[in-house]
């Protein structure tokens, strides 16, 4: 099994050869044109098959609806942690910054289309990939859309900043298109609670207690064990995404 790459996206501090490998980017301010020829040239070869899973259940807390209490949407983007993790290393972005975007523009539906045909996970619209150079037979693959929201944001967060916001809400506004409050503060919440370890073992257990039965591949799990088998067998499938040649990508330290 792949290496479980998701727990450094909240839990274990960067490794030697990630830290080795950010001494040597380049340091520089891209321009648009830049940023588009940064497009990672990205195909799919099955070496893991999709996980099949049984008596998987949805993990809600009981109550009036709120996003601080759809735990199922952090769980779903979690799948994809390992390559929003890639992707802020490779363009400088604060941690869990793409994935928090992620889980609130789709909350981890890679087929997700909004009514403005915005598509994937990252919910990219035909302007941003083209500028991107995403062509539409590509904007679905997920790495792909993930890597062209990193360098939407890494280029808007290159931006003066709007008057009166962080560097990064004014990436996350100019990304969604306007400073909108109700976005804004999703986003916020679902970045500090993904860098927060005790709030996450409390998702961690609220799923491993709410899935007693589950089974995975025709294995039943332990309980102390649902919650990361769950997401390790997901995130392995982006290997068939060409994870393993994106992390071979250089990085590049962009500055801001």
């Amino acid at each position: 099994m792949v290496g479980i790459y998701f727990e450094l996206a909240w839990i274990v501090p960067e490794t030697e050869e990630v830290q080795e490998q950010k001494q040597k980017t380049v340091q520089r301010l891209l321009s648009p044109n830049e940023y588009t020829r940064l497009k990672p040239d990205l195909g799919y070869r099955e070496i893991y098959p999709e996980p099949i899973m049984r008596n998987l259940e949805s993990v809600r807390i009981p109550g009036p609806y709120s996003f601080e209490k759809d735990l199922e949407k952090i769980i779903l983007g979690l799948r994809y942690a390992n390559i929003t993790t890639a992707v802020e290393n490779r363009y400088s972005l604060p941690r869990h910054s793409l994935l928090a975007i992620l889980i609130t523009e789709s909350a981890g539906d890679e087929f997700a289309v909004s009514t403005s045909n915005a598509r994937g996970l990252c919910q990219i619209i035909e302007n941003t990939a083209s500028m991107f150079g995403v062509s539409q037979d590509e904007i679905l693959h997920r790495i792909i859309n993930i890597d062209c929201a990193g360098r939407l944001l890494a280029y808007n967060m290159s931006l003066e900043p709007i008057p009166g916001l962080s560097r990064l809400k004014s990436g996350t506004a100019r990304y969604y298109g306007e400073n909108n409050e109700n976005y804004q503060r999703k986003f916020q919440f679902y970045m500090e609670n993904l860098s927060d370890p005790k709030w996450m073992s409390k998702l961690e257990h609220k799923f491993n207690t709410t899935n007693e039965d589950l089974i995975v591949n025709g294995n039943k799990i332990q309980k102390n064990k649902r919650f990361k088998t769950f997401i390790a067998v997901y995130q392995q499938v982006n290997y068939n995404y060409e994870l393993k040649e994106y992390l071979d990508l250089p990085l590049i330290r962009v500055e801001r």
